[in-house]
Protein backbone atom coordinates (compact mmCIF):
# COMPACT_ATOMS: atom_id res chain seq x y z
CA UNK A 1 0.00 0.00 0.00
CA UNK A 2 1.50 3.45 -0.74
CA UNK A 3 1.67 5.93 1.60
CA UNK A 4 1.39 10.11 1.05
CA UNK A 5 1.76 12.77 3.29
CA UNK A 6 -0.21 16.08 2.67
CA UNK A 7 -0.25 19.36 5.14
CA UNK A 8 -2.63 21.79 5.31
CA UNK A 9 -2.33 25.31 7.64
CA UNK A 10 -5.65 26.18 8.64
CA UNK A 11 -7.16 28.43 11.62
CA UNK A 12 -10.34 27.67 13.88
CA UNK A 13 -12.97 28.58 11.37
CA UNK A 14 -12.03 26.12 8.98
CA UNK A 15 -11.29 23.46 11.51
CA UNK A 16 -15.00 23.44 12.29
CA UNK A 17 -16.13 23.05 8.73
CA UNK A 18 -13.73 20.11 8.11
CA UNK A 19 -15.20 18.48 11.40
CA UNK A 20 -18.99 19.59 10.47
CA UNK A 21 -18.50 17.53 6.89
CA UNK A 22 -16.42 14.85 7.99
CA UNK A 23 -18.89 14.24 11.22
CA UNK A 24 -19.47 10.41 10.32
CA UNK A 25 -15.49 9.31 10.27
CA UNK A 26 -14.90 11.47 13.61
CA UNK A 27 -13.16 10.49 16.51
CA UNK A 28 -12.55 12.65 19.59
CA UNK A 29 -9.08 11.67 21.56
CA UNK A 30 -8.25 13.48 24.47
CA UNK A 31 -4.53 14.72 23.31
CA UNK A 32 -2.97 18.00 24.22
CA UNK A 33 -1.94 18.36 20.96
CA UNK A 34 -4.85 17.28 18.53
CA UNK A 35 -8.49 18.99 18.25
CA UNK A 36 -9.74 15.66 16.65
CA UNK A 37 -8.68 12.84 13.90
CA UNK A 38 -10.67 11.96 11.20
CA UNK A 39 -10.52 8.04 9.93
CA UNK A 40 -12.04 7.68 6.13
CA UNK A 41 -11.31 4.60 4.06
CA UNK A 42 -7.41 4.25 4.21
CA UNK A 43 -7.03 7.99 5.04
CA UNK A 44 -6.60 9.44 8.46
CA UNK A 45 -6.46 13.44 8.73
CA UNK A 46 -5.32 14.78 11.76
CA UNK A 47 -6.32 18.00 12.69
CA UNK A 48 -3.62 19.40 15.72
CA UNK A 49 -4.39 22.76 18.07
CA UNK A 50 -1.44 24.79 16.39
CA UNK A 51 -3.11 24.63 12.98
CA UNK A 52 -1.98 21.79 11.33
CA UNK A 53 -4.10 19.24 9.27
CA UNK A 54 -2.13 16.20 8.71
CA UNK A 55 -3.62 14.36 5.98
CA UNK A 56 -2.19 10.74 5.58
CA UNK A 57 -2.23 7.32 4.13
CA UNK A 58 -3.06 5.38 0.57
CA UNK A 59 -4.83 7.47 -2.22
CA UNK A 60 -5.21 10.90 -0.10
CA UNK A 61 -5.46 13.18 -3.37
CA UNK A 62 -9.64 12.45 -3.25
CA UNK A 63 -9.70 13.99 0.14
CA UNK A 64 -7.25 16.68 -0.26
CA UNK A 65 -9.48 18.14 -3.23
CA UNK A 66 -12.22 17.99 -1.13
CA UNK A 67 -10.61 19.57 1.75
CA UNK A 68 -9.86 22.68 -0.94
CA UNK A 69 -13.22 22.69 -2.27
CA UNK A 70 -14.84 22.82 1.45
CA UNK A 71 -12.56 25.51 2.26
CA UNK A 72 -12.52 27.44 -1.26
CA UNK A 73 -8.81 27.24 -0.89
CA UNK A 74 -6.26 27.87 -4.05
CA UNK A 75 -3.59 25.84 -5.14
CA UNK A 76 -1.34 28.50 -4.91
CA UNK A 77 -2.96 29.36 -1.51
CA UNK A 78 0.60 28.99 0.17
CA UNK A 79 -0.08 29.50 3.83
CA UNK A 80 -2.96 26.86 3.43
CA UNK A 81 -0.85 24.21 2.33
CA UNK A 82 3.09 22.68 1.24
CA UNK A 83 4.06 20.20 -1.24
CA UNK A 84 3.72 16.42 -0.91
CA UNK A 85 6.52 14.15 1.13
CA UNK A 86 8.72 12.76 -1.71
CA UNK A 87 10.37 9.50 -0.13
CA UNK A 88 12.03 8.70 -3.41
CA UNK A 89 15.46 9.20 -2.21
CA UNK A 90 16.86 6.49 0.44
CA UNK A 91 17.49 8.18 3.76
CA UNK A 92 16.29 11.72 3.78
CA UNK A 93 16.21 12.01 7.62
CA UNK A 94 15.44 14.84 8.77
CA UNK A 95 12.43 14.71 6.24
CA UNK A 96 12.17 17.48 4.24
CA UNK A 97 9.41 19.33 5.15
CA UNK A 98 8.18 22.75 7.02
CA UNK A 99 7.08 21.85 10.18
CA UNK A 100 10.77 19.84 10.90
CA UNK A 101 13.07 22.37 8.94
CA UNK A 102 14.25 23.24 12.09
CA UNK A 103 17.71 21.08 12.69
CA UNK A 104 17.12 20.47 16.05
CA UNK A 105 14.36 17.99 15.70
CA UNK A 106 14.92 15.06 15.26
CA UNK A 107 13.21 11.72 14.73
CA UNK A 108 11.94 8.58 16.06
CA UNK A 109 12.31 5.47 13.95
CA UNK A 110 10.09 2.27 15.10
CA UNK A 111 10.71 -1.26 13.92
CA UNK A 112 10.58 -4.92 14.86
CA UNK A 113 12.14 -8.04 14.51
CA UNK A 114 11.33 -11.83 15.34
CA UNK A 115 7.45 -11.66 13.92
CA UNK A 116 8.82 -14.18 11.13
CA UNK A 117 10.67 -16.68 13.06
CA UNK A 118 9.22 -19.20 14.83
CA UNK A 119 11.90 -19.47 17.73
CA UNK A 120 12.78 -16.82 20.06
CA UNK A 121 10.59 -13.34 20.82
CA UNK A 122 8.94 -10.37 19.42
CA UNK A 123 11.28 -7.13 19.93
CA UNK A 124 10.06 -3.69 19.17
CA UNK A 125 12.68 -0.93 19.28
CA UNK A 126 12.25 3.10 18.84
CA UNK A 127 15.53 4.98 18.09
CA UNK A 128 16.28 8.62 18.37
CA UNK A 129 18.07 10.09 15.57
CA UNK A 130 18.89 14.07 15.60
CA UNK A 131 20.32 15.68 12.09
CA UNK A 132 23.32 15.59 13.90
CA UNK A 133 23.89 11.71 14.37
CA UNK A 134 22.92 11.19 10.66
CA UNK A 135 27.04 11.55 9.60
CA UNK A 136 28.09 9.21 11.94
CA UNK A 137 25.05 6.40 11.34
CA UNK A 138 25.86 6.39 7.89
CA UNK A 139 29.63 6.17 7.99
CA UNK A 140 28.98 3.10 10.24
CA UNK A 141 26.86 1.60 7.61
CA UNK A 142 23.39 1.88 9.10
CA UNK A 143 21.14 0.10 6.86
CA UNK A 144 18.01 -2.39 6.61
CA UNK A 145 18.88 -5.15 9.31
CA UNK A 146 18.31 -7.52 6.21
CA UNK A 147 21.26 -6.49 4.93
CA UNK A 148 23.53 -6.42 7.75
CA UNK A 149 25.31 -9.88 9.25
CA UNK A 150 25.18 -10.85 12.73
CA UNK A 151 28.43 -9.13 13.50
CA UNK A 152 27.53 -6.47 11.90
CA UNK A 153 24.62 -5.65 13.75
CA UNK A 154 26.36 -6.23 16.79
CA UNK A 155 29.09 -3.69 16.16
CA UNK A 156 26.72 -1.46 15.11
CA UNK A 157 25.08 -2.21 17.82
CA UNK A 158 27.92 -1.61 20.46
CA UNK A 159 28.80 1.95 18.63
CA UNK A 160 25.18 3.82 19.02
CA UNK A 161 24.09 2.05 21.85
CA UNK A 162 25.75 4.62 24.31
CA UNK A 163 25.44 7.46 21.58
CA UNK A 164 21.95 7.02 19.97
CA UNK A 165 18.88 7.19 22.99
CA UNK A 166 16.24 3.90 22.06
CA UNK A 167 13.84 1.83 23.64
CA UNK A 168 12.72 -2.03 23.23
CA UNK A 169 9.91 -3.74 24.19
CA UNK A 170 11.01 -7.97 24.08
CA UNK A 171 7.77 -9.61 24.02
CA UNK A 172 8.47 -12.72 26.24
CA UNK A 173 7.63 -16.26 24.45
CA UNK A 174 6.53 -17.85 27.82
CA UNK A 175 5.52 -14.92 30.41
CA UNK A 176 3.53 -12.57 27.41
CA UNK A 177 3.34 -13.67 23.60
CA UNK A 178 1.83 -16.91 23.76
CA UNK A 179 -0.47 -15.21 26.17
CA UNK A 180 -1.23 -12.35 24.33
CA UNK A 181 -2.05 -14.38 21.17
CA UNK A 182 -5.02 -16.35 22.48
CA UNK A 183 -6.71 -13.30 22.15
CA UNK A 184 -5.09 -11.22 19.28
CA UNK A 185 -3.41 -11.14 16.37
CA UNK A 186 0.15 -10.45 15.73
CA UNK A 187 -0.34 -7.49 14.07
CA UNK A 188 -2.08 -6.40 17.82
CA UNK A 189 0.51 -7.40 19.80
CA UNK A 190 2.67 -5.45 17.35
CA UNK A 191 1.01 -2.29 18.32
CA UNK A 192 0.37 -2.31 21.83
CA UNK A 193 4.33 -2.64 21.63
CA UNK A 194 5.13 0.18 18.71
CA UNK A 195 3.02 2.17 21.00
CA UNK A 196 4.45 1.32 24.21
CA UNK A 197 8.02 2.34 23.07
CA UNK A 198 6.87 5.15 20.94
CA UNK A 199 5.83 6.55 24.22
CA UNK A 200 8.73 5.34 26.33
CA UNK A 201 11.37 6.80 24.49
CA UNK A 202 9.28 10.24 24.36
CA UNK A 203 9.74 10.28 28.42
CA UNK A 204 13.43 9.75 27.86
CA UNK A 205 14.32 12.38 25.29
CA UNK A 206 11.80 14.97 27.06
CA UNK A 207 11.80 17.30 23.74
CA UNK A 208 9.98 17.15 20.02
CA UNK A 209 10.06 14.26 17.94
CA UNK A 210 8.97 13.13 14.34
CA UNK A 211 7.72 9.91 14.61
CA UNK A 212 8.36 7.42 11.70
CA UNK A 213 7.03 3.92 11.88
CA UNK A 214 7.45 1.18 9.32
CA UNK A 215 4.05 0.29 8.63
CA UNK A 216 2.77 -3.42 9.11
CA UNK A 217 -1.13 -2.87 9.20
CA UNK A 218 -3.82 0.24 7.94
CA UNK A 219 -3.70 3.15 9.84
CA UNK A 220 -7.28 2.38 10.90
CA UNK A 221 -6.47 -1.05 12.12
CA UNK A 222 -3.12 0.47 13.91
CA UNK A 223 -5.65 2.77 16.21
CA UNK A 224 -7.78 0.00 16.75
CA UNK A 225 -5.84 -1.95 18.02
CA UNK A 226 -4.98 0.42 20.41
CA UNK A 227 -8.85 1.95 21.64
CA UNK A 228 -8.88 0.43 25.12
CA UNK A 229 -4.99 1.59 25.77
CA UNK A 230 -4.84 4.50 28.44
CA UNK A 231 -2.44 6.53 26.71
CA UNK A 232 -2.32 6.33 22.61
CA UNK A 233 0.50 8.38 20.73
CA UNK A 234 -0.98 9.92 17.18
CA UNK A 235 0.99 11.85 15.35
CA UNK A 236 2.95 9.16 13.62
CA UNK A 237 3.91 9.13 9.97
CA UNK A 238 3.45 5.34 8.68
CA UNK A 239 5.52 4.57 5.78
CA UNK A 240 6.34 1.08 3.79
CA UNK A 241 9.58 -0.42 3.78
CA UNK A 242 10.91 2.71 5.96
CA UNK A 243 14.21 0.39 7.39
CA UNK A 244 15.17 1.71 3.79
CA UNK A 245 14.25 4.94 3.81
CA UNK A 246 15.05 6.40 7.47
CA UNK A 247 18.08 6.28 9.71
CA UNK A 248 15.71 5.93 12.57
CA UNK A 249 13.88 2.90 11.46
CA UNK A 250 16.77 1.67 9.58
CA UNK A 251 18.75 1.77 13.18
CA UNK A 252 15.80 1.09 15.15
CA UNK A 253 15.42 -2.53 13.12
CA UNK A 254 19.49 -3.03 13.67
CA UNK A 255 18.65 -2.55 17.58
CA UNK A 256 15.69 -4.80 17.84
CA UNK A 257 17.86 -7.52 15.68
CA UNK A 258 20.57 -7.39 18.41
CA UNK A 259 18.15 -8.11 21.22
CA UNK A 260 16.10 -10.65 19.51
CA UNK A 261 19.66 -12.40 18.32
CA UNK A 262 20.78 -12.45 21.66
CA UNK A 263 17.55 -13.67 22.97
CA UNK A 264 17.70 -16.90 20.79
CA UNK A 265 21.06 -17.59 22.26
CA UNK A 266 20.26 -17.41 25.74
CA UNK A 267 17.49 -19.80 24.45
CA UNK A 268 19.44 -21.97 22.65
CA UNK A 269 22.38 -22.22 25.33
CA UNK A 270 19.12 -23.36 27.87
CA UNK A 271 18.20 -26.22 25.40
CA UNK A 272 21.52 -27.13 24.08
CA UNK A 273 20.52 -26.62 20.87
CA UNK A 274 21.23 -23.89 17.82
CA UNK A 275 17.42 -22.08 17.43
CA UNK A 276 17.24 -21.67 13.16
CA UNK A 277 15.90 -18.43 12.27
CA UNK A 278 12.84 -17.83 10.21
CA UNK A 279 10.19 -20.62 9.45
CA UNK A 280 11.65 -22.92 6.79
CA UNK A 281 11.61 -26.50 5.68
CA UNK A 282 14.94 -26.56 7.88
CA UNK A 283 12.92 -25.25 10.84
CA UNK A 284 10.38 -27.77 10.67
CA UNK A 285 13.11 -30.32 11.33
CA UNK A 286 14.35 -28.90 14.08
CA UNK A 287 10.96 -28.51 15.45
CA UNK A 288 10.16 -32.07 15.25
CA UNK A 289 13.71 -33.09 16.47
CA UNK A 290 13.04 -30.73 19.98
CA UNK A 291 9.67 -32.20 20.34
CA UNK A 292 11.44 -35.98 20.25
CA UNK A 293 13.51 -34.48 22.96
CA UNK A 294 11.49 -32.36 25.51
CA UNK A 295 7.94 -33.30 24.59
CA UNK A 296 5.43 -30.33 23.37
CA UNK A 297 5.63 -28.28 26.24
CA UNK A 298 8.58 -26.48 25.86
CA UNK A 299 7.46 -24.78 22.63
CA UNK A 300 5.72 -22.05 25.06
CA UNK A 301 9.20 -21.27 26.67
CA UNK A 302 11.24 -21.07 22.94
CA UNK A 303 8.66 -20.41 20.29
CA UNK A 304 5.57 -18.47 19.43
CA UNK A 305 2.95 -20.93 19.47
CA UNK A 306 0.33 -19.21 16.68
CA UNK A 307 2.83 -20.78 13.97
CA UNK A 308 1.35 -23.36 12.39
CA UNK A 309 4.25 -25.52 12.58
CA UNK A 310 4.14 -25.27 15.90
CA UNK A 311 0.27 -25.97 16.75
CA UNK A 312 0.94 -29.68 14.81
CA UNK A 313 2.54 -30.49 18.19
CA UNK A 314 0.46 -28.49 20.34
CA UNK A 315 -2.76 -30.85 19.78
Amino acid sequence: MSNEYYTFYLNLSQFTIIKKKYQNFLIIKKNPNILFIIYKDEVRITCFYNGTCLVQGANIQKEINYIKKILSLSNNEKENQTQFLNHKNSFQDPIKNNDIQNNNVGIIGTDESGSGDVFGPLVVCAAFVMPKDIPFLKKIGVRDSKKLSEQQIKKIFILTSKKIDYCIKIVDNEKEYNFLIKSANLNKIKALCHNFVILKLLDKINQKAIIIMDQFTTIKSYFNYLQNEPKIYHSIRFETKAESKYLSVALASIIARYFFLKEINKLSHQIEIPLLLGASRKVDEQINHIYQKYNSNIFYKIAKCNFKNIKTYLK
